[in-house]
Parts: structure tokens; C-alpha cells; sequence
């Protein structure tokens, strides 16, 4: 839940109550010609005016308070530098993001430095992002 959800909640809170009282003493106290004389009768009509008018300020502001936009998550850029030599019949594999492991929600670097050198029958591969390998059977990388 971000912030700004329990801050709207509260000014929605705070209005309907606002609302509320302020109708309740509108009704009570302003001289309307169409209000009843008794006493009585207009506490009875004050209230049911500032209970509808206080439902439709909730209802309004309830629905407001709860359609918040969640703030994206902020994510810090990364920086990958990666060295490798291979030489006869060695291999290296540089990898920048996740090997192996869909679904890990982390963010890719913005930044993948490789350098890589290669004599002989040495063999390289470089990734600058996710590398997902199918499983080899003798655990033996292709």
C-alpha cells in the first residue's frame, strides 16, 4: 500500500463527518420555509438530510480513496563488469542478468561491461542479459 492511500482514506473520513454536521446543523438551524416547526420533527428531517448527504459524500470519496495508482516500483540501475580469458581448450561464460532462474522479478542491469580473450581452441560465450539454457543431461553446458 503506497502513501497516498491512507492520507485519501483520511480526508475522505474527515469530509463525510464535515458533510454530516454541517447538514445536520443546516437543518437545524437555517430557517427553511419547507422544514416542519416542531422541534421534533426538525431534528427528525435535519438527520435524515445529513444522513443521505453523508452517504453520498462516502460513497463519492470511498470510491476515490480506494482507486489510488500503486507507485511504481523503483528499481536502481546496476552495472556488470565481467573479465574472462580462455585458452587451449578451456571455455568461459559471462553472464550479465540471471542464468537459469525465470521468473526471479529482478531488473536487468542497465550497464554490461565483457571483455573476453580467446586463444587457441578456448571457447566464450557472452550474455548481456538472462541467459536461459534447456538442462543438458551430463550437466555439461552446450
Amino acid at each position: 500500500m503506497t502513501a497516498a492511500k491512507p492520507l485519501r482514506w483520511s480526508i475522505a473520513v474527515v469530509t463525510t463527518v464535515a458533510a454530516f454536521t454541517l447538514c445536520l446543523w443546516g437543518g437545524k438551524t437555517l430557517p427553511f420555509e419547507w422544514l416542519p416547526r416542531d422541534e421534533g420533527d426538525r431534528w427528525m428531517v435535519a438527520t435524515a438530510f445529513a444522513t443521505v448527504a453523508a452517504s453520498v459524500t462516502a460513497t463519492a470519496l470511498g470510491w476515490w480513496a480506494q482507486h489510488v495508482q500503486d507507485e511504481p516500483p523503483v528499481v536502481q540501475p546496476s552495472y556488470v563488469s565481467q573479465h574472462a580469458t580462455a585458452a587451449d581448450h578451456s571455455s568461459a561464460v559471462q553472464t550479465g542478468g540471471d542464468e537459469n532462474s525465470p521468473g526471479s522479478g529482478r531488473a536487468r542491469p542497465c550497464h554490461v561491461e565483457q571483455r573476453a580473450t580467446a586463444s587457441g581452441h578456448g571457447r566464450i560465450v557472452q550474455v548481456g542479459g538472462d541467459q536461459y539454457l534447456a538442462p543438458a543431461g551430463d550437466g555439461e553446458r552446450p
